[in-house]
Parts: C-alpha cells; structure tokens; sequence
C-alpha cells in the first residue's frame, strides 16, 4: 500500500484527526511514514492537527529514535493535541525520552476508541 494510506485525515465525530498509522513497521518504512507525516502536518495551520499515532508491533531502530525526535519537535507547533495508542517494551522507553526531551504532551492509550474520543473531545 502507498504511504498516503498509512498517513491520512479521518473523520470522528466531526473532527479531522490525522491518523499516522506504523502498525507493524519495520524501521524503513516507519522512515518513509514519519517523512510523509512530517511534510503533511507542516502544511496545516498552527495549533490545528490532531493525531492518531497507531504504534503497535512497530519496529524501532536508532535511526528512527533520532528522526521520531526531530519529527515530534518540528510538529510541536501544528499540533492541537496528540494520542498514540500500542505503545509497549522499547516503544516506551523510546516515547519517554521523546517527551522529555521535546516537552510535548502525547496521551497514551492501549486501544483506539478511547484515543479517538480524547482527540474528539479536546480543543
């Protein structure tokens, strides 16, 4: 499937949320996917995305700890709130750093539909 499937605004509850979805990645195409998502979410205006960032099974490398960094940074200023949902084992050591580092807030959640009615809710 082409990378705009995995990355695409869907519809809840009259909210667009930005579903970036590395479900089963391995590390290159979680590459191609946060380069994808990085340039879409850089063209929307400030303070207005929500994303749903589905993480289960991914695959992490060094490579792509940096870029999940500097991704999450430079979206800082597009993002109105964010969920990831799956995190587990190394995702989550990952995910801790990230926020340290980034001082962003990411809602966790074990299961979409919750994470789909907090993006729903806020803002």
């Amino acid at each position: 499937m082409p990378v705009e499937d995995h990355v695409k605004f869907i519809k809840y509850k009259e909210r667009s949320i930005l579903q970036i979805d590395f479900e089963g990645c391995r590390p290159e195409q979680m590459l191609e996917r946060i380069r994808f998502a990085r340039t879409t979410i850089g063209r929307q205006p400030l303070a207005s995305v929500r994303t749903l960032t589905l993480v289960r099974d991914a695959r992490f490398s060094n490579q792509v700890s940096k870029e999940m960094k500097e991704y999450t940074i430079h979206n800082k200023p597009f993002v109105r709130c964010a969920a990831v949902v799956g995190l587990s084992g190394l995702q989550e050591v990952v995910y801790n750093v990230i926020i340290k580092v980034t001082g962003r807030k990411i809602a966790t959640f074990s299961d979409v539909g919750p994470a789909k009615e907090f993006l729903a809710r806020d803002g």
